[in-house]
């Protein structure tokens, strides 16, 4: 149902991230359930020229592999902590939106991919990881550090992108992140870009992520949530901004600052308490069709949704003071450039 309501919402793309090996291979088999396989025009240009006809009927679902900072007791209570990094980095190769034959065999790419590989794979990053110290009660300080740094590896060898996570940690997450990508860069062989996503730090923390090469800036509602978090996202670059929702989790609240910049509204139910009042009722199939499509159009209350990305956008241009429909497409040119350099 959550699926079929994004197609009428103007999605084009929905990356599901993962923070464990085993929701990247839930996030796998949904892809292979809901996914169209349909192309859609523009590619890693990000024109922005799509016709109806070129569009699909719902959004392209793709996904990452990866552990998330507070999820990395997963390596050692598998009971052979290196046997579950190597799963990871056989899943990342396996399914890999980069190393697939057909990206290699038109763009002459990766010549040392995996011969098993015969079509375009659902994973198009590695992540989400990186550190968080706000919630240590999850995932110790020790353990985050070692997992993150071992991180690395799977983008250098997939060549995918990494999508990261800091949270009360930039310290030690930009010296891990710096050390890293000019290490590659010293070495001749670069590390893919990155997108540091729901960024909520100070312009000091924004002016050290600019410093280096190939890291984009993720922006969502937990971005703009105070008077100082709007005048922050002033001084991203155009060129190094990204836009995301991270559903369920970083609405924009009608208690945050920009709430009134927000012009594109959905009607919200709890369609949990609904459906579950109707349980007491006996509705026959047309009857359940017709309340079905009742709520089509209809987010669920409190919760962030993927279309909500539009209000991120509005928000985002008024305190920039930029056209929210060109901005938009900076940030759709910047999440091809990164994730789908080759098109879908």
């Amino acid at each position: 149902e959550f699926y079929k309501e994004q197609k009428k919402t103007g999605l084009e793309i929905i990356i599901v991230t993962a923070g464990t090996l085993e929701e990247s291979e839930d996030a796998v088999r949904l892809v292979k359930r809901f996914d169209t396989g349909k192309s859609i025009s523009g590619g890693g240009t990000g024109t922005g020229n799509n016709t109806d006809s070129a569009l699909p009927t719902y959004p392209r679902l793709f996904t990452t592999v990866g552990v998330h900072p507070t999820r990395c007791d997963v390596f050692q209570n598998s009971g052979d902590p290196e046997g579950y990094f190597g799963k990871l980095l056989a899943r990342a190769t396996e399914r890999s939106y980069l190393l697939s034959k057909d990206n290699l065999s038109s763009k002459g790419a990766h010549d040392d991919a995996n011969d098993a590989v015969t079509s375009t794979g659902p994973i198009v990053a590695i992540g989400e990881c990186g550190l968080d110290y706000d919630r240590l009660e999850f995932c110790g300080k020790n353990t985050q550090l070692v997992w993150f740094e071992r991180q690395f590896e799977l983008s250098r060898v997939t060549k995918l992108p990494m999508f990261l996570h800091s949270r009360g940690a930039h310290g030690d997450f930009f010296s891990i992140l710096k050390k890293h990508r000019v290490a590659a860069e010293t070495a001749g062989d670069p590390l893919p870009p990155c997108v540091v996503h729901s960024f909520d730090g100070t312009c000091e923390e924004l002016n050290d992520f600019l410093t280096l090469e190939g890291v984009y800036i993720g922006i969502n509602g937990c971005s703009l949530r105070t008077e100082t978090s709007l005048d922050v996202v002033k001084h991203v670059p155009p060129e190094k901004l990204m836009v995301e929702t991270d559903a369920p989790w970083c609405s924009i609240k009608n208690t945050h600052p920009g709430a009134a910049f927000v012009d594109t509204k959905w009607q919200s139910k709890d369609k949990k308490k609904i459906y579950k009042e109707l349980e007491k009722f006996d509705l026959d199939e047309v009857e359940k069709e017709e309340l079905d499509a009742s709520l089509e159009n209809v987010t669920v209350k409190d919760r962030s949704e993927p279309c909500h990305v539009a209000q991120v956008v509005e928000v985002l241009a008024r305190v920039r003071g930029e056209d929210p429909h060109v901005l938009a497409e900076t940030c759709r040119e910047n999440t091809m450039k990164v994730f789908f350099p080759f098109g879908v």
